[in-house]
């Protein structure tokens, strides 16, 4: 993950970076992976990375919480990641409050993708302020890192929640899949796409 999205240190002050996609078989510790991954990126004094956001199925995200909390135990505050889901809150303002708030102290912040689409796309939103708030936190310029589980969910490139993701100015993107290939190449494309990892021709190509 570290050579895919970021590769040096050096190169974190210059360059934009990449994405990548993890495709371990369930029960392999992605999540894990992942929990590590950002615990010493976001931590860490000689980087300048902030913010993560974790988009996951609606009924994984208090999961994502869980991990989390369960990897964390034991250390001093002020060596825990901060940890917020919006899974659980229903109103547009407390939505907007604590995304500011992730923005303003760094930190995770975990969501499903329905709901980050309508956020992102301002949908049912009437206030400007805080459309503006859902679009700098959530798309320009958005969290350093992006963590999309169950990413061949994003294998329709027409779906509204591929044409959100898409969206997102970061390009340090990491897809979380066990099954990244599942009827035929023209979907991994897409997949692949939006992490600027791979460009496929657009031939789909049967697998026999």
């Amino acid at each position: 993950m570290w050579d895919c999205c970021c590769e040096s240190l050096k190169k974190t002050k210059k360059s934009s970076g990449s994405g990548c996609i993890l495709a371990h078989c369930m029960g392999l510790g992605k999540t894990l992976q992942v929990v590590s991954f950002l615990h010493t990126i976001l931590l860490s004094d000689k980087l300048d990375f902030r913010t993560a956001l974790v988009v996951c199925p609606l009924n994984t995200a208090l999961n994502w919480m869980n991990e989390f909390e369960k990897w964390q135990e034991g250390l001093e505050d002020d060596e825990k990641l901060e940890v917020a889901e919006l899974a659980t809150v229903k109103r547009p303002q407390e939505r907007g409050f604590m995304l500011q708030r992730w923005q303003d102290e760094g930190g995770v912040m975990i969501m499903g993708y329905e709901m980050y689409r309508n956020l992102a796309q301002g949908r049912n939103v009437k206030s400007r302020k805080l459309k503006d708030i859902f679009n700098k936190s959530l798309v320009d310029p958005g969290p350093d890192f992006v963590i999309c589980d169950e990413g061949h969910i994003l294998k329709n490139e027409a779906s509204a929640v591929s044409k959100a993701m898409n969206s997102i100015r970061s390009r340090r993107r990491i897809i979380l899949t066990g099954t990244p290939l599942q009827n035929n190449l023209i979907e991994c494309k897409y997949i692949l796409r939006g992490n600027l990892i791979l460009y496929l021709s657009a031939v789909s190509v049967k697998i026999k």
